[in-house]
């Protein structure tokens, strides 16, 4: 059961792993792999780390409790509570600011309608098998019969150099451990030549499993040499009303269309942050 982390995250086998020995020894270990990673320049097959062996109770102590450390609780992607697995992710200045920077844009929007959403932020939520947090979320605050509360409505996956795979395992849990209640999920990746890519995904069921495909995608594309007022935008993301608040427009209530000043607002927050 527990080497089935790598296929469910969508990790390398590459991907540090360890015992878990108490909270202190996870976080010398975990801080330990944080400093190799930016010494070896970042690269993207070792941005997570998994712990192995960490029981219900050793998880509280380490990611919920008030005692527990910052920068584990910051750094958590899932916990496998059949496997008793963790994984942790090793967060950077692009990966921080890319979301932020769509959170601010996207909070602009809902402030204007009439109705409120609110946000989740990374909270951790049980699904099948695994709890998971997302990088960003936010939830309606409309009472749908059936609906379950725990799960949001938008959730943002943000990523530096990830693995298309990895996106699309992280997005198919949130799409099928919701039973589709997640209705909007988002992906945002950034690339190390500066491009930011903005996914919208759906759940697809095949003969053998079920997937995700994307169904928009918004890209800026960095151009080095000229103004940032020439890099390149392809794409675009419009977002439905309903599918945000659960119910109707009313009055002058609009969908939320992502546009190419918002999308350079964004790569202005992010490449300032790149390695050159």
């Amino acid at each position: 059961m527990a080497e089935n982390i790598l296929r469910e995250e969508g990790l390398p086998a590459t991907t540090p792993r360890y015992q878990f020995q108490g909270k202190i020894d996870c976080l010398r270990c975990f801080e330990l792999e944080l400093g190799r990673y930016y010494r070896d320049g970042q690269p993207s097959d070792y941005r997570y780390v998994i712990f192995d062996h960490v029981d219900e109770l050793a998880f509280q102590e380490c990611f919920e409790d008030d005692s527990a450390e910052r920068l584990l609780m910051h750094s958590l992607v899932t916990y496998n509570f059949i496997s008793h697995v963790i994984v942790l992710k090793m967060i950077t200045p692009m990966h921080e600011a890319v979301h932020r920077a769509f959170s601010e844009i996207f909070g602009t929007w809902y402030r204007g309608q009439e109705g409120r959403l609110m946000p989740q932020g990374g909270a951790g939520i049980e699904g099948f098998t695994r709890k998971k947090s997302p990088d960003s979320s936010w939830n309606t605050t409309v009472l749908t019969p059936g609906r379950n509360r725990k799960w949001p409505t938008i959730i943002v996956e943000a990523g530096w150099t990830e693995s298309m795979g990895k996106l699309k395992e992280d997005v198919l849990f949130w799409l099928r451990d919701s039973e589709q209640q997640v209705k909007v999920a988002l992906t945002m990746n950034i690339t190390r030549r500066g491009s930011i890519t903005i996914q919208q995904w759906s759940s697809i069921q095949t003969a053998h499993k079920a997937s995700v495909k994307p169904t928009q995608t918004m890209r800026i594309t960095r151009n080095r040499e000229v103004t940032s007022s020439q890099h390149k935008i392809s794409g675009s993301l419009h977002i439905k009303f309903e599918d945000c608040y659960l119910r109707s427009k009313r009055n002058n209530e609009s969908d939320f269309t992502l546009s190419s000043e918002d999308m350079s607002e964004i790569s202005t927050a992010v490449w300032i942050h790149l390695p050159e």
